[in-house]
């Protein structure tokens, strides 16, 4: 049900009306058409709540005043992309939930302090993906990542589809944390189980990567679409 919210002459609408979603955010008024959740209290979305309210809990006290300054100094560095299109600019407590859902992802240690450097780390210019098949492929790199602990490459796989699909899905898992080491991982990297599982025999789906490390952030991500055959 909609609410009608008192301002200007003709008020505005919030909540739910005839299958559309009226609400706002920081940068105004929006509209988008409902979606219902899909499987909301499966076990990884409860964990992703848990972890959303401890992170949020640290944000208001366990950091300092002015590490928050710091956070929000460091997000006006950079933009990221929009789902519905464009950039947008994160406050200092939204890019401190995304660095800390990153890291905990690729099983780095919490960092209540910002990054030192401005803007987001650079993507691996050697990144690419070989001998894909419907379940494993290789993966290659090059970044100075792979060359410290404190950093790790996030690698996702979206959902597979035939070949003959002229479009693939959004929906990504993730596929393997390449961890950065002293002795660094060799590349390339061989990714023995992707984890999704399909029938097709010939398929093509995406392989995505995002680097994370405390200096720098994480990376934009870096995309390749692939076309598989059987193992």
């Amino acid at each position: 049900m909609a609410r009608v919210l008192a301002e200007g002459a003709g008020g505005q609408l919030s909540g739910k009306l005839n299958g559309v979603v009226y609400s706002r955010n920081r940068n105004g008024l929006y509209v988008r058409n409902y979606a219902k959740p899909v499987m909301p209290n499966s076990a990884k979305q409860m964990v992703a709540r848990d972890d959303f309210q401890a992170a949020s809990k640290a944000w208001q006290l366990e950091l300092q005043e002015v590490e928050r300054q710091n956070w929000n100094a460091w997000a006006k560095t950079f933009t990221v992309p929009r789902a519905s299109g464009g950039v947008q600019q994160l406050t200092g407590f939204q890019a401190f939930l995304a660095l800390t859902a990153k890291s905990k992802v690729a099983g780095l240690q919490f960092y209540s302090d910002a990054p030192g450097v401005p803007g987001l780390a650079a993507p691996d210019p050697g990144f690419g993906v070989t001998l894909p098949t419907k379940s494993s492929c290789k993966i290659t790199f090059e970044g100075a990542w792979a060359s410290d602990a404190a950093c790790a490459m996030i690698v996702y796989q979206s959902r597979p589809m035939p070949s003959h699909r002229a479009f693939l899905p959004r929906d990504f898992r993730v596929a393997k944390v390449i961890e950065g080491a002293a002795t660094p991982p060799t590349s390339p990297y061989t990714i023995a189980s992707l984890p999704w599982d399909t029938a097709d025999s010939v398929c093509k789906y995406i392989i995505r990567c995002c680097i994370v490390g405390p200096v720098e952030g994480w990376s934009p991500f870096q995309e390749v679409e692939v076309q598989a055959v059987a193992s």
